[in-house]
């Protein structure tokens, strides 16, 4: 524009393509078309913008330094509040650069010592040139590691090691927490363990030892009142000596379990590898049970199904302690109604079967609540049941065990007034005169 004889020549200020100012110059209005002019006037725009770009850029790069610095503050910060100990080791040459002062207590160093030391003689037990990270590609993440202090003593911990980048430094950063008091603990919790079982490995000897003991005289006192019962008695000597018998067997009975108790509990019960008939044991639980049921006017039958092998191989000595029990306990407790035993077959590969016992009774059945503790040693369902029917309690925990030494398991139902049924299952293998062909007997046959 040319005013009174005076040019105005605007040139328009842009940085990146973004309008940031003009550029108003007032001359003389001949000189408005100078071409001269001109290109003075656009390298001083250009001049000028170059110095707003420096200016622009000095701008940014202070911003960043300040937000770097804030940073490098706030996660130094972080970094010495923690309560785990923090390191910092450069990669190349394994120097540690920071440790935070957790780290540093733990090293039971001060930070002058510690930083620029190399790791491996300070701070990791590994050798030089041995890097479980860097060396051998190890990852460590909440690993039980030890940490070197200062003196050369080794610190228990649970360690975490992250490589990455620091400041332009291939850096690792590793945490770790101090176990020594948990390490102590699991020490104290192990020799405890280990009182534990050889107190009670040292009662079941001594248990084992006091059974034999006792069960020689007790067999004298059974041998002694059997020759007394022999002899000519009066009623009344007969009634005494018949008490003498039967609390002898009683006690017997009690020392015996005892015995198998302190066996099983010690390791030292080992099963038997014989062949046997399944039947034949079987009749003869009934021959020494079969009175008793009778006496009580109680119904006792006993089913072993078609598919069950009558040859096998395995303790029958055990077995028969496992059933005389439970059937012992169902004429025990049961008054009125019938007992049966019921052998069924859960699974035959030719080589081993497994089977399965169920005892069922019309008894007086057994609490809910106390069944979770009826396999306890000493437990039994109630307290006067002791004082009712004596017994020692251990006789269902014996059983149960010696159930699993045959490889299977044992369980309970039960209703209070509706009877109970007790069933375990048992492994054995085949007997050498076993059949697959056996039927039962026809009726000519009977």
């Amino acid at each position: 524009a040319i005013v009174a004889g005076v040019a105005v020549v605007a040139v328009g200020l842009r940085l990146d393509d973004d309008p940031v100012g003009v550029l108003c110059v007032s001359m003389p209005a001949d000189a408005a078309n100078d071409e001269q002019e001109n290109d003075l006037l656009r390298e001083v725009a250009g001049d000028m913008v170059s110095a707003l770009r420096s200016r622009a850029v000095e701008r940014a790069r202070s911003e960043v330094q300040t937000q770097l610095r804030d940073s490098e503050a706030r996660m130094r910060g972080v970094l010495h509040s923690m309560p785990s100990g923090i390191v910092v080791v450069a990669v190349d040459g394994h120097r540690i650069i920071d440790a935070n002062p957790a780290a540093l207590r733990m090293m039971e160093a001060t930070a002058e010592e510690a930083i620029g030391s190399c790791c491996h003689e300070f701070l990791c037990p590994a050798e030089k040139d041995n890097c479980p990270i860097t060396d051998q590609g190890q990852t460590v993440d909440s690993s039980e590691r030890e940490v070197l202090t200062h003196n050369g003593t080794r610190i228990p911990v649970l360690k975490s090691v992250v490589r990455t980048q620091v400041q332009g430094r291939d850096c690792l950063i590793e945490s770790f927490v101090d176990i020594s008091d948990r390490k102590r603990h699991e020490q104290e919790l192990l020799a405890a363990r280990e009182a534990a079982e050889s107190a009670s490995r040292e009662k079941s000897a001594f248990l084992a030892n006091m059974s034999h003991e006792i069960r020689t005289p007790m067999n004298g006192v059974m041998g002694m009142t059997g020759l007394l019962l022999g002899t000519k008695l009066d009623p009344e000597q007969q009634e005494y000596t018949d008490t003498i018998r039967h609390s002898a067997e009683l006690l017997l009975d009690v020392i015996n379990d005892i015995l198998d108790f302190s066996k099983v509990e010690a390791g030292q019960l080992d099963l038997e590898e014989v062949d046997f008939n399944l039947e034949e044991t079987i009749e003869a639980i009934n021959d020494i049970l079969a009175i008793a049921p009778q006496q009580k006017g109680l119904e006792y039958t006993n089913l072993i199904d078609s598919a069950v092998p009558r040859s096998l191989r395995g303790d029958p000595g055990r077995l028969k302690q496992v059933l005389m029990n439970l059937l012992g306990n169902a004429i025990k407790f049961t008054s009125e109604g019938e007992i049966h035993l019921r052998v069924s077959v859960i699974k035959d590969d030719g080589d081993r079967v497994a089977l399965r016992f169920l005892v069922d009774d019309t008894g007086i059945g057994i609490p809910e609540d106390r069944l979770p503790m009826l396999f306890d040693a000493f437990t039994q369902a109630d307290a006067s049941t002791t004082r009712r029917f004596g017994g020692s309690g251990l006789g269902l925990s014996i059983c149960q065990r010696l159930v699993a030494l045959m490889d299977g398991e044992m369980g309970v139902e039960s209703h209070v007034g509706q009877g109970s049924s007790f069933w375990f299952t048992a492994v054995f293998q085949h007997g050498a005169g076993n059949t697959s062909d056996w039927r039962p007997p026809s009726s000519d046959e009977l």
